[in-house]
């Protein structure tokens, strides 16, 4: 596996070892996090996850010997080494750390060349187990992506040595309720099958208890960087994504799928095999399960981007279903068309005030030019704070969208010479995209699963101009 920076949480009450300890972490080319209290670096462990964890034993509040305890007892935590680093230098100590679960221990004052090779030997050994037996047939080679709720590798299959995105839960949303519900998402989406969903191969989980699962490794660029790059895109493009949106979504919704978190990174545009500005719509791992039945009884860990959140989700999460999603995706094509989030204010706060009660300017009036008008109204429809209003469904949005009267389509033409250009920069990957938390203010919650029900497919009053 290539090396990748390491998270090291410091936990040691004097000043001058904690600045001696970060400087020579970040020549070692990692990340280093420092706490003075044994209370703060349980906060931390929980917050931070990190990958090696350097630890005192005399600390105000809980002492080294009561956080390495509660460290090695928690099922989801065990498994995050901790090396010992304490003036107490007899037996005793070494071997009640030892005992509790330790993977070394060294004392002050420490030699830097001897803790730099002692924490370099931890780590190897714990990437060479993530690497031999952790993830089963899926050999690592680097971390490509992390966000708030996972961490994405590179990876390949033992036989098929396709590359492979391997995504891995991070420790602190670990729960056996947690996992039972992610298991299941996966298993349900797996089957998704429409051309413009990513493909998830395989899932598991490790003998330390992380969750995982693979899907295909794309090369592209997302709606994100694609107008952070090259600026806002004509309109005729911007219907040619969201007509291959919308049947990735109506598959879902005809599933019991709602996505919840459509937005720019989550969106990608690639060229696969010869066909140009082919969208893949990614990071179906939060979606929520639209059946009564099993809501009733289950908690769902809601995640989204108030900037791209319909109303309905703000306020209180319940009573969502498909059109929600048609909400955010109204909201990712002005992103194309101007570059910009129209209710993304300068304060979450603001921002979720504008979603819920700002109505929504004219494309044509942003814009300062004409656009189709059909195309417009529909975009505003979609954007109806109240659901009813909205297209009833995917299908149905699609199907307008077609009939949008513009001077001209998207052309394969114009598609490919538009990626040629592009093939002079090297387009990176970016099938992690959606973990890097980049649309602004990235809002979790903990909501009760809603009650609803999967969209009728008939068109209603509401879908028509």
């Amino acid at each position: 596996m290539h090396p990748s920076p390491f998270k090291i949480l410091i936990v040691d009450d004097t000043k001058i070892n904690l600045l001696i300890l970060e400087d020579m972490i970040q020549t070692m080319g990692h990340l280093p996090i420092s706490v003075e209290s044994g209370e703060a670096a349980l906060v931390a462990i929980e917050d931070s996850q990190p990958d090696l964890i350097l630890l005192d034993i005399i600390l105000p509040g809980l002492d080294g010997y009561e956080i390495l305890q509660k460290l090695k007892k928690d099922p989801i935590l065990c498994s995050i080494p901790v090396v010992m680093i304490s003036s107490l230098g007899d037996s005793e100590s070494v071997v009640k750390c030892i005992q509790l679960g330790a993977e070394d221990y060294i004392t002050k004052p420490f030699n830097i060349p001897l803790l730099k090779a002692r924490i370099t030997s931890v780590m190897e050994k714990r990437q060479a187990a993530l690497k031999a037996d952790q993830l089963g047939r899926y050999t690592l080679e680097k971390k490509i992506g992390e966000g708030g709720m996972a961490e994405v590798y590179l990876a390949h299959h033992a036989l098929l040595r396709r590359p492979t995105a391997v995504k891995v839960l991070k420790r602190k949303h670990l729960n056996e309720e947690n996992l039972k519900l992610f298991e299941r998402e996966v298993q349900i989406t797996s089957k998704l099958t429409h051309p413009n969903t990513i493909v998830i191969f395989d899932y598991g989980r490790t003998p330390d208890g992380l969750f995982y699962y693979a899907m295909e490794y794309l090369e592209g660029i997302s709606l994100q960087k694609l107008v952070e790059q090259n600026g806002p895109i004509p309109e005729e493009r911007v219907i040619h994504i969201l007509k291959q949106v919308c049947g990735s979504l109506a598959e879902a919704h005809s599933n019991g799928l709602i996505h919840r978190d459509i937005k720019p990174s989550n969106i990608m545009l690639c060229n696969r095999g010869g066909e140009y500005d082919v969208v893949q719509v990614l990071d179906f791992g939060i979606v929520q399960i639209m059946s009564e039945k099993d809501q009733a009884a289950q908690a769902d860990y809601v995640m989204g981007t108030p900037a791209y959140m319909p109303p309905e989700s703000l306020q209180n999460g319940t009573d969502l279903d498909g059109r929600s999603d048609l909400y955010s995706l109204a909201l990712v094509a002005y992103f194309l068309l101007t570059g910009k989030d129209p209710f993304n204010k300068d304060s979450l706060e603001k921002t979720i005030a504008a979603q819920i009660n700002e109505a929504p300017v004219s494309l044509s009036i942003i814009l300062g030019k004409k656009i189709s008008p059909d195309f417009d109204r529909l975009i505003l429809k979609c954007l109806e704070k109240e659901m009813v209003n909205r297209p009833s469904n995917a299908r149905n949005l699609r199907a307008s969208l077609e009939q949008c009267q513009l001077p001209h389509d998207w052309t394969r033409s114009q598609a490919e010479e538009w990626w040629d250009q592009q093939s002079e920069r090297t387009l990176s990957p970016d099938t992690t995209d959606n973990l890097s938390d980049n649309s602004p203010r990235t809002l979790s919650i903990d909501l009760l699963s809603p009650r609803t029900q999967p969209m009728p497919d008939r068109q209603t009053d509401s879908d028509r101009l």
